[in-house]
């Protein structure tokens, strides 16, 4: 089980929802992340006008269907209806960064050998410093 990530995903609602759809159908789904069992990742619905916002965690994603599969209202937002042709997009959320940070911390994600992170914690003013192969807090000043 991971939280999962992909570059600038976006696509259209292929149909309305209600403000209690846990399945939602996109017009594509090729530029999100793969989800195997246990993966999940944050998105972004938007209407058009971007004055309605709901953040979702999505559990899986059929991609034959285009359909996926959420938990609404997270990251402090509220279920919506929202239209066909209204936005879904990965965007970076409080919720997908702390999730990512979570899984690191308990080694259910990795890092590449050469990856650093730099992570200020919320609220504390601590840093999540990796190095090789081990992620640590460590005081920012």
């Amino acid at each position: 089980m991971a939280v999962k990530f992909s570059n600038n995903a976006s696509a259209l609602l292929d149909g309305a929802i209600t403000n209690s759809a846990t399945s939602i159908t996109l017009d594509d789904v090729s530029e999100f992340p793969v989800l195997a069992g246990g993966d999940y990742t944050y998105v972004t619905l938007a209407n058009v006008a971007a004055t309605k916002i709901e953040i979702i965690k999505v559990t899986a994603i059929n991609t034959g269907t285009k359909v996926l599969t959420v938990v609404r209202a997270q990251d402090n937002t509220s279920a919506a209806a929202f239209d066909d042709g209204d936005i879904c997009e990965l965007r970076i959320t409080a919720a997908l960064l702390t999730a990512h940070v979570e899984a690191l911390v308990s080694g259910e994600n990795t890092l590449a050998e050469d990856d650093d992170v730099n992570l200020t914690s919320p609220g504390d003013g601590a840093l999540l410093i990796y190095d090789t192969g081990t992620a640590t807090w460590r005081d920012a000043a």
